[in-house]
């Protein structure tokens, strides 16, 4: 009997950059909380930082950023699992993505002296969204919900119009109107409304975000 590996992990998924302004003029790194306990992951969990990344970093550093972790909070990379990403960076983006980035986040800033940024709980408000923080105002800041739709919406429409036309042969002259329509329909009004925890169209709109359909997670 011939086996072949399966992969069912396919789909958008969500992806967080975490920009920071004016930033300290010394080493430093930047974490996102989740609220909550990471011991509820399981053994063997993917995500968070491999023990090769880890040995790579200022260990010092890195313990100050673990212990200036709230109570009821663990950071997604240096506790927690689900998520990939980089607690250091050289231009001051900071990228985490994958389904353990939390709805409702907090932005943890630990540097070398030992100063300290922790901002007040934030929640994500769309499947592809970001943040900035400005360190010197200890502030921070994301983008209109408008943007974050946009970017969600290009992830999924170009390419599946892409996989569609070209490698299925889906697009013609003659179905051209009906094939962008029916894909403007799905991805753009029907694909965010299964996104847990992010605000489909209607919301933006104006929608009652108590109504908005929520999908069955998985258990970690």
């Amino acid at each position: 009997m011939l086996t072949v590996p399966v992969f069912a992990d396919f789909g958008p998924k969500p992806q967080f950059p975490v920009r920071v302004e004016n930033g300290p003029e010394e080493p430093y790194y930047l974490d996102i909380l989740s609220e909550g306990d990471a011991s509820r992951y399981r053994e063997g969990t993917v995500g968070g930082l491999s023990e090769e990344e880890r040995s790579a970093l200022d260990q010092a550093l890195l313990a100050d950023l673990i212990a200036t972790v709230p109570e009821g909070w663990y950071g997604c990379l240096t506790q927690g699992r689900l998520v990939w990403g980089n607690i250091d960076s050289e231009d001051g983006v900071f990228q985490f993505g994958y389904l353990g980035v939390p709805d409702v986040y907090r932005v943890l800033m630990v540097t070398k002296s030992g100063e300290t940024f922790l901002s007040e709980p934030m929640e994500r408000q769309a499947l592809q969204s970001s943040a900035a923080v400005d360190w010197a105002a200890k502030t921070v800041k994301t983008p209109p919900l408008w943007k974050g739709y946009i970017v969600q919406f290009l992830a999924t429409f170009l390419p599946t119009l892409a996989i569609e036309g070209l490698l299925f042969r889906l697009w013609s002259k003659r179905n051209a109107l009906v094939f962008l329509g029916v894909n403007l329909l799905t991805q753009g009004g029907l694909d965010p409304l299964g996104q847990s925890g992010d605000r489909p169209l209607w919301h933006i709109l104006g929608g009652d975000a108590s109504n908005r359909l929520e999908v069955c997670r998985p258990v970690l």
